[in-house]
């Protein structure tokens, strides 16, 4: 039976949850801080209330990551808080903005501008040993990574419209272990959310069926105005 996390008067938006947990992110102290709730026994706690603003929570496992601008009220950056110690810590402070992050409890990814010139990257680190590496920094824009075990996908605009692209991350997060195509073709694939080997994305192509990337993804499709397609994993060669 449905029940209310949180009642403020105060605006409460984007939440996650993860192994019993739910975090977002709220007004409630006059500036945007991130809170949590352990939903067996319904105790909610504050993850930070830093006087900066915490934005767009993510919560994996042990760990949860967002986006501040306590070190730059003009740059984001990203922090990230392990649940069984209490302890608050920096992921990554470079140049530029750091902003979005995702987490699936053992690597955290997100957008990133730290490269003069070339566009949104995605960066990602592993929260065992918080050592950050480039996922993809092709020219082009990347939005909106998504991780699953070691697999990460985002969208990008390098072939002039939005496609689904991912990347398998090699032991300990040292590195990546090449590109490949998830989803192409007419129109925007965008959106791309994984987990457990499936993928779901939206898609605004005007074809009720795609190619299928050979040894990749097969995509059942519903036609709708902006058809969501449910794609099972079947291998994702590189």
């Amino acid at each position: 039976m449905p029940f209310p996390v949180t009642r403020h008067p105060n605006t409460a938006a984007r939440p996650r949850t993860d192994d019993g947990r739910v975090v977002w992110y709220d007004w409630r102290n006059s500036n945007s801080d991130i809170w949590a709730m352990d939903l067996t026994n319904r105790t909610e706690w504050s993850v930070t209330s830093n006087p900066s603003n915490q934005w767009w929570p993510d919560i994996g496992g042990d760990f949860i990551v967002w986006s501040d601008t306590r070190l730059d009220p003009v740059a984001w950056d990203i922090f990230g808080y392990e649940i069984s110690t209490g302890e608050e810590f920096l992921i990554s402070d470079a140049n530029g903005l750091q902003f979005e992050p995702v987490t699936d409890g053992n690597l955290a990814a997100w957008r990133d501008y730290r490269t003069s010139g070339n566009g949104r990257d995605i960066w990602a680190v592993d929260l065992r040993n918080l050592i950050e590496f480039p996922v993809v920094t092709n020219p082009a824009n990347q939005w909106h990574p998504s991780i699953d075990g070691n697999t990460i996908l985002w969208y990008d605009d390098r072939n002039g419209d939005f496609d689904i692209f991912g990347t398998n991350i090699g032991t300990g997060g040292l590195g990546v272990l090449g590109e490949f195509l998830v989803a192409g073709g007419p129109g925007d694939q965008t959106n791309p959310n994984i987990s457990g080997g499936n993928v779901v994305y939206l898609d605004e192509s005007t074809s009720t069926s795609v190619p299928e990337p050979a040894g990749m993804v097969l995509c059942i499709c519903g036609l709708v105005s902006l058809m969501v397609k449910l794609c099972q994993k079947k291998t994702f060669k590189n």
